[in-house]
């Protein structure tokens, strides 16, 4: 098998000290040195804990990385990382003990990528199948997509997990129109039954197609007010949303219909993740970051899909605080 990419450090290997039999191991706790005092280097040891993605995780997105976690440190030299018939850029990083291989520009549409890791005598080898050709985004027309909420997954805030089920459910709506400027995604919040105001979150980039992305954005729906909004996502052949990510800030002032006589702030900080300024200077955001644990399939947009009367082309009038600063 050949390998195109082939990222390699000096030949890993353990000088036994000079009372060491060849090939023996000294498991002692002291120090080992050399004849002549010096100190030789300790045994070669590191061990991978965890790699993404795998087999098992569906269509790889172009520009999803290959994660190598470590149990320790790796050593100045000996080991490599080799993938298949793909470029990229290989970065270690000392203190999550990771190897990050970036393909450049992306992953082949449409295939399998194997790689292998060697380090210290263990070799760890994968594999996974990366998303399809790009797609035609006029196709998105007619078409949304509904994330529910039960499908998000939420890295902040951190006690997401906590007050989430207090609320009503609710779920988004995407939608992609066009727009002046070009392609524009517009989402519309759905609390209980009732449906809001959509927004628009801005043009959409598909600079690494079938992958998009959307922002930084003011949106406003409803009770909800993110800031500094910035979406991704990555469709297949069948433009169902196989990825999406949102990165924000959280205006907590405007939940006060939801979680009545409840400061989000005040909560928060009993968790050691008090709010941070937003854009007007007061301490009332919070970092939102959340993910789609499954794919979303797409449907046709129809008077009842959402359930809503229609689909409303404008935002809301603003309410609430100022977002910027004066």
């Amino acid at each position: 098998m050949r390998f195109i990419f082939l990222f390699a450090l000096f030949a890993c290997s353990t000088q036994p000290s000079s009372d060491d039999a060849p090939g023996s191991a000294d498991t002692s706790d002291v120090d080992d040195t050399s004849a002549d005092g010096a100190a030789v280097e300790p045994a070669c040891s590191v061990r991978v804990t965890t790699t993404s993605p795998n087999a098992d995780a569906g269509q790889v997105a172009p520009n999803e990385p290959i994660l190598i976690g470590l149990d320790g440190p790796l050593p100045a030299g000996g080991w490599t990382l080799e993938v298949e018939d793909v470029e990229g850029r290989v970065t270690v990083d000392g203190i999550a003990h990771t190897v990050r291989f970036d393909p450049t520009p992306s992953w082949p549409a449409d295939a399998e990528v194997r790689w292998r890791f060697d380090a210290c005598g263990e070799r760890t080898e994968g594999r996974f199948s990366t998303l399809g050709g790009v797609i035609a985004p006029s196709d998105l027309g007619g078409l949304h997509w509904e994330i529910e909420a039960s499908h998000l997954a939420w890295g902040a805030p951190a006690i997401a997990s906590v007050f989430l089920p207090l609320l009503p459910e609710w779920s988004v709506d995407l939608r992609f129109e066009p727009g002046t400027d070009g392609q524009h995604l517009w989402v519309q919040g759905v609390v209980d039954g009732t449906c809001y105001a959509a927004a628009d979150v801005g043009r959409v980039d598909w600079a690494t197609n079938p992958s998009f992305a959307v922002g930084p954005a003011e949106v406003r729906s409803g009770d909800l007010l993110l800031i500094q909004a910035m979406m991704l996502g990555t469709f297949d052949e069948d433009l169902d949303l196989r990825a999406f990510g949102l990165s924000a800030l959280l205006d907590t002032r405007m939940l006060g219909g939801l979680l009545p006589g409840v400061s989000l702030c005040e909560v928060t900080e009993q968790f050691g993740e008090p709010c941070q300024p937003c854009p007007d200077g007061i301490d009332a955001c919070l970092l939102a970051l959340a993910t789609l644990d499954e794919a979303v399939d797409a449907d046709e947009v129809t008077d009842s899909e959402p359930a809503c009367d229609e689909v409303q082309r404008r935002p809301a009038a603003p309410e609430g605080p100022p977002t910027e600063a004066p």
